[in-house]
């Protein structure tokens, strides 16, 4: 009996033992295999590619090198508009995901669009009945009669463009 039993154990360790030894080994190198899918998902994206200006944290910089490890940033220091200096960032990709980092968006050419220019007088009369309004409440006296008057100018010539 004991014998069968042996036998059936070494049959199950050499039919399956190399999935145990797999579950083990996955058990103990489980940080560095994530930290390898995190990398290799930054690496094979398109997210982030080489020379991308970004902002990492609020701060201007520049990708230099996005590897399956780490990736590295030029950090810019400007004060007044002009750079005074920086530092390299090397951030592991697994923790790219703690920091805020912001892609802008390529300038566009508005020139080629039409633009509808209707709303621009009706904006500039709503901003002038705004500023007339704060003013009007902001008055210390009662002495805002121009003002008001002004201001039902302006309100009687909407309704008569509607």
């Amino acid at each position: 009996m004991e014998q069968e039993i042996q036998n059936q154990v070494s049959i199950m360790i050499g039919k399956y033992g190399w999935l145990f030894i797999v579950g083990v080994l996955t058990l103990l190198f489980r940080s560095t295999i994530e930290k390898f899918v995190a990398g290799l998902t930054i690496f094979m994206g398109n997210d982030y590619n080489e020379d991308d200006v970004v902002e990492v944290d609020g701060k201007p910089g520049r990708i230099v090198r996005c590897g399956i490890w780490s990736t590295t940033f030029f950090t810019y220091d400007i004060v007044d508009g002009i750079i005074v200096g920086g530092s390299k960032l090397v951030i592991q990709n697994d923790k790219l995901k703690d920091i805020k980092i912001e892609k802008p968006l390529p300038l566009l050419d508005l020139s080629k669009y039409k633009v509808d220019t209707t709303c621009n007088d009706l904006l500039t009369e709503l901003t002038k009945i705004q500023t007339i309004t704060d003013k009007c409440k902001n008055c210390p006296d009662d002495n805002c009669g121009e003002l008001l008057t002004e201001l039902t100018r302006v309100q009687k010539k909407q309704e008569n463009k509607k």
